[in-house]
C-alpha cells in the first residue's frame, strides 16, 4: 500500500522538515518564498515550497557581525 505525502504542513512540521526556526518559515511565507494557506484558522505551508526553500538556502547560516561590511 502506497501513501502519498500530504501537500500541506503545520508550522511545526514545516520548521522541522526545513531544519529552521518557525520565524524563518513565517518570513518565507511573508515574502512569498513559500505558499501558505489558512483554512479554519490553522496556518499551513506547502511541503514542496518548504523543500525548495531549504535546498536554496543550504549552507547559508546566520552571518556574524564581523562578516558584514559597512
Amino acid at each position: 500500500m502506497q501513501t502519498s505525502a500530504r501537500p500541506w504542513l503545520t508550522l511545526d512540521e514545516a520548521a522541522e522538515r526545513a531544519h529552521r526556526d518557525q520565524r524563518t518559515i513565517r518570513r518565507w511565507a511573508a515574502t512569498g518564498r513559500v505558499r501558505d494557506w489558512e483554512p479554519l484558522g490553522v496556518r499551513l505551508f506547502n511541503r514542496d515550497d518548504i523543500d525548495q526553500a531549504k535546498r536554496e538556502t543550504r549552507g547559508q547560516g546566520r552571518r556574524k557581525v564581523s562578516d558584514v561590511s559597512y
